[in-house]
């Protein structure tokens, strides 16, 4: 039996660290993952990664870090009020920090200033260029 998950996303909010009551750390996360071959489509997956994992995710990575994960599914069914309910969540066993994009890395770089008569530069205030991500994680409700 094989039982196998690997994921390539963004997280959707920040990392928030928890123990347990006999304190083991683990986090709770969410990751915004593209369909392959259908970039308009996004699957958000429950996660939750435990100990040195998730210690590593809370120092390190915020809302919109790209991450690659693996780890096995989990189901599992819940009674609540007489009524039951199924939960699923990726198990985190691996997980590796991405880089990111190139329209990501874009630092603020000023405009190239106007010449004067003399062919120099004459001084004026830098205009930023906005950096981005094709996802606008705000507008995502959790």
């Amino acid at each position: 039996m094989l039982n196998k998950v690997v994921l390539i996303g963004y997280l959707t909010g920040d990392v928030e660290l928890k123990e347990t009551a006999s304190n083991i750390p683990y986090t709770y996360f969410t990751l915004a993952v593209n369909r392959a071959g259908n970039e308009d489509t996004t699957d958000f997956v429950s996660c939750v990664a435990w100990r040195g994992t998730a210690e590593l995710m809370a120092k390190y990575l915020n809302k919109g870090s790209l991450i690659a994960i693996d780890g096995r599914l989990e189901v599992y069914r819940t009674e609540k009020d007489g009524s039951y309910e199924t939960r699923t969540n990726v198990n985190v066993q691996n997980i590796t920090f991405l880089p990111a994009s190139k329209k990501e890395k874009e630092v603020e770089q000023p405009t190239q200033a106007p010449q004067d008569d003399n062919g120099g530069f004459t001084p004026h205030e830098e205009t930023p260029v906005k950096k981005g991500m094709d996802i606008d994680f705000n507008d995502l409700k959790f």
